[in-house]
């Protein structure tokens, strides 16, 4: 036998033993083998979060059960910083099986996330991110950029990402700005000059979180700077104190010792939620008969169910309106209900966006079934921006952008927090299907 012949027997039985092992070693169902399955990604809040009762809702409707023979749904928790949510997007990225994703959870995590997931075309459903920053490429070291100047060059936005709920600025920040002159009785008066008489007693203080690590300055720098913006006379003359604080350098008691020397009438309170509870602890814990003194508006991202027990008027703003799925009777609503009893909630709030995404996307899926990969995923996204059809309402995304949305105003209503206006455009009205429209005026 020719010495190459006998090489090349040796190396063959040497391998013998690899190979046996090898094949032990694959799955025992070898459809499992042939046809991997694909995967969208939903990166939530966590553990009983809104947006995983709503994929979990989702996952039970005819919509998503006619493409799970072929596609999951896999529920993350979101990293809680961005550096973490950066290695996250670079390992979903290298999995081809990865469809689209679903996230992420903040602003901040979803800014850091969404350049790498452009690099790979993984489309994105953005059901909780508000931030104007989130959709844009730019130098994270370097300042923040001036939100009028995103749409311009040399600014450009991710073409891969669908934002599912209005932006902060301006859809946030004006019904936090028609949320204040309602609760200091502004809206009433017939000219601005008639503010200068309430300027001693009505002062508004606007508290602004800028902790880089977490990404709440991605979340809260474009409504403070908004918000500052001396361009509102119903407003502007009003703005007291203004006071930033980044976590990592600052301190609660601090920021509570200031609020206590400033008196404000209205404090405007813009952060996550652990600040924004750290900080009403603070000053109740420091002085309780004066909580009902103050008066607080907080942003979408606050709204957790204990606020009502801070002895403070709380006003919260949300992206989502309740009469949009009072009247609506599809079986995906029902479901969706029906998850929501089951974890002992009241009525569906933002768990909707979630639960949306996964039906849009399990709608697209079936119609990319024929060649089904993220490009296809993309381009239909694209296609039917217009009208991406959720269980009780359709999304118009243009540009990445949410259009012609609402947001409502929550208000103490008992022991709870329930809906009291809605803002569009900056006009502001009460809806009589809600609990206390007897009080809203």
């Amino acid at each position: 036998m020719p010495a190459g012949r006998i090489s090349l027997a040796a190396c063959l039985i040497c391998l013998l033993p690899l190979a046996c092992c090898s094949i032990a070693e694959l799955p025992s169902d070898p459809e499992k083998v042939r046809n991997p399955k694909f995967k969208i990604e939903l990166l939530s809040g966590g553990s009983g979060s809104s947006g995983e009762l709503g994929a979990n809702a989702a996952m039970k409707t005819e919509k998503f059960k006619a493409i799970s023979a072929y596609v999951d749904l896999e529920i993350e928790t979101d990293p809680t910083s961005s550096d973490e949510a950066v290695r996250k997007a670079k390992d979903l990225r290298r999995d081809p099986s990865v469809l689209a994703v679903i996230g992420h959870s903040r602003s901040g995590t979803t800014r850091a996330a969404l350049p790498y997931y452009a690099e790979a075309a993984i489309p994105v459903l953005m059901p909780a991110a508000t931030s104007p920053y989130a959709l844009y490429a730019f130098n994270e070291s370097e300042a923040r950029p001036d939100v009028k100047r995103l749409r311009r060059d040399p600014y450009v936005r991710f073409p891969n990402a669908f934002r599912m709920l209005p932006s902060d600025v301006p859809h946030q920040v004006d019904a936090i700005r028609a949320a204040a002159k309602k609760i200091l009785g502004i809206d009433k008066f017939a000219e601005s000059k008639q503010l200068d008489t309430i300027k001693g007693a009505t002062r508004i203080m606007v508290i602004c979180e800028t902790t880089r690590r977490d990404g709440s300055d991605v979340y809260t720098k474009p409504m403070c700077d908004s918000l500052r913006e001396d361009n509102d006379p119903w407003f502007s003359p009003l703005l007291f104190a203004y006071r930033e604080i980044d976590l990592d350098t600052g301190d609660i008691w601090g920021v509570a010792t200031e609020v206590f020397a400033v008196k404000p009438k209205l404090v405007i309170l813009l952060g996550y939620p652990e600040f924004a509870r750290n900080l009403l602890e603070e000053l109740k814990e420091r002085a309780p008969k004066h909580m009902r003194d103050y008066q607080f508006i907080l942003p979408d991202a606050c709204f957790v169910p204990d606020l009502a027990d801070f002895g403070s008027e709380i006003y919260v703003t949300s992206p989502f309106n309740p009469s949009e799925s009072l009247g609506c009777k599809s079986d995906e609503a029902q479901k969706l209900r029906d998850a929501v009893m089951e974890n002992k909630q009241k009525k569906p709030t933002d768990e909707i966006f979630a639960f949306d995404a996964v039906l849009i996307l399990a709608a697209v899926v079936k119609e990319c079934e024929q060649s089904l990969n993220r490009q296809c995923i993309a381009e239909t996204l694209e296609r039917n921006h217009a009208s991406l059809a959720g269980a009780c309402q359709s999304y118009d995304i243009e540009a990445g952008e949410r259009q012609n949305a609402s947001y409502s105003v929550y208000a103490p209503c008992g022991k709870e927090l329930a809906p009291f206006w809605v803002v569009q455009k900056g006009e502001v009205r009460c809806d009589a299907n809600w609990k206390c429209s007897k009080n809203c005026k």
